[in-house]
C-alpha cells in the first residue's frame, strides 16, 4: 500500500518523536551533553519540510478529479484528507516548529528534561498536522485528544515551578470539559445526520438561506 506524502509527514512526526527522546536520553546519560536531541529534532523537521514540499506538489499538481483520489488515505475507519486547509494549518505548525526549536536551544540549555521538550515538539506538530487532515469528526476529536496529550507536559514542564503546575491544573480541567462537550457534540450530528463524515456533512446539510426559506410561511 503507497502512502501519500501527508500520510508519510504525519507518521515521520509521530514516530521521530520517541527516537528523539531515546537520543537525548542517552547522551544525557553517558555525560556527554552534546545537545543531541536539539540537533537530531531539527534534522527530522528538515525531512519533515522535504515531505510537506512532496505534499504540497502533489495538491497543486493534480486536477480536480484526481485531487480527490491522490489527498485522500483511508485506513479502516481512518478517513484523512489533505485539502486547502489542511496545507495552510501544516505551513503555519511545522514553521513554528521549527522556530521554537531554533530559538529554544539556549533557553532550554543542555541539562536533563531538554529531551522530552524537543520530542513532546515533535509529537505535537505530528498531532496538529493530523488534526487538520481528518476526514471525519470522530477522528477529528481524536486527534485532539492526542495533541492535548502532548502539550500537557509541555505546559507543566518545569515541575518545581507552582505556576506551571496550575496552569497545568487550568489546562485539564478545561481540556477535559472540552472534550466531552466535543464529544457529546459529535454524538448529536451523527444522530442527526447519520454520518460523521465532514464532505457527507457538507453537501448534505442545509444551507443558511435554504433554513431561513424553509422558516417563512408559505403565501396563499
Amino acid at each position: 500500500m503507497t502512502l501519500p506524502p501527508f500520510v508519510w509527514l504525519i507518521l515521520w512526526l509521530l514516530l521521530s518523536a520517541p527516537f528523539v527522546y531515546i537520543i537525548g536520553r542517552i547522551d544525557i546519560l553517558t555525560g556527554a551533553r552534546r545537545g543531541l536531541a536539539r540537533w537530531l529534532a531539527l534534522l527530522c523537521m528538515a525531512v519533515a519540510w522535504w515531505a510537506f514540499g512532496r505534499a504540497t506538489l502533489d495538491f497543486y499538481s493534480a486536477g480536480a478529479p484526481e485531487l480527490v483520489a491522490q489527498a485522500t488515505w483511508s485506513f479502516g475507519a481512518i478517513t484523512m484528507r489533505f485539502d486547502g486547509l489542511s496545507l495552510l494549518l501544516a505551513a503555519l505548525v511545522l514553521t513554528l516548529t521549527t522556530v521554537i526549536l531554533i530559538y529554544s536551544g539556549p533557553y532550554i540549555g543542555r541539562g536533563e528534561g531538554g529531551e522530552k521538550h524537543y520530542a513532546l515538539l515533535l509529537m505535537l506538530c505530528g498531532a496538529i498536522v493530523g488534526l487538520g487532515s481528518a476526514g471525519d469528526l470522530f477522528n477529528l476529536w481524536l486527534w485532539f485528544e492526542a495533541m492535548a496529550f502532548a502539550s500537557y507536559p509541555l505546559v507543566v514542564f518545569y515541575t518545581h515551578d507552582r505556576l506551571a503546575l496550575e496552569a497545568g491544573i487550568k489546562y485539564l480541567v478545561q481540556s477535559s470539559a472540552g472534550s466531552v462537550f466535543i464529544l457529546l457534540g459529535i454524538a448529536l450530528v451523527l444522530l442527526s445526520a447519520g454520518t460523521l463524515d465532514v464532505v457527507c456533512l457538507l453537501y448534505t446539510s442545509p444551507s443558511p438561506r435554504d433554513r431561513t426559506r424553509s422558516r417563512m410561511p408559505s403565501s396563499a
